[in-house]
């Protein structure tokens, strides 16, 4: 990502539902400066802040077996 503005308001990256239940979704944005991911009801949130105007590369992780959620900045 290279966000050029960002406010404490949610900043979408992706978002994705399955059209049958919204205890399918899944979503990643940076929330107050931070990286978030999560399905329903279990957002990980990030303890580095994105910086601006800078090239970074972000990915959410999510091992089913270990049931463990992962944000990479």
């Amino acid at each position: 990502i290279y966000p050029i503005s960002l406010t404490t308001a949610d900043f979408g990256i992706f978002g994705q539902c399955h059209a049958a239940s919204t205890n399918l979704c899944m979503f990643f944005i940076v929330r107050n400066f931070k990286l978030c991911c999560g399905f329903w009801n279990n957002d990980l949130l990030g303890n580095t802040s994105v910086s601006m105007n800078t090239w970074s590369h972000v990915a959410c992780v999510y091992d089913l077996p270990a049931q463990r959620q992962t944000v990479y900045l």
